[in-house]
């Protein structure tokens, strides 16, 4: 993902979920939350969607404000 805001520990050691804001989307203001597996120093795209909030989880990486 392209300029996450938050990135978090997912539910196993070799997975983070990376969190962007979007003001607009189809239905109201919603974080994408999009889940990446981590294997052999690369990552990869498990899954996508979008949420209302931050979900539970050890922050991993905050972008600066």
């Amino acid at each position: 993902m392209s300029g996450p805001e938050l990135v978090t520990k997912g539910a196993t050691e070799d997975t983070r979920v990376c969190y962007r804001f979007f003001t607009e989307t189809p239905v109201t203001a919603k974080y994408l939350a999009v889940v990446m597996k981590l294997l052999d120093g690369e990552g990869f795209i498990v899954t996508a969607c979008l949420t209302d909030r931050v979900k539970r989880g050890n922050i991993v990486w905050r972008r600066a404000s």
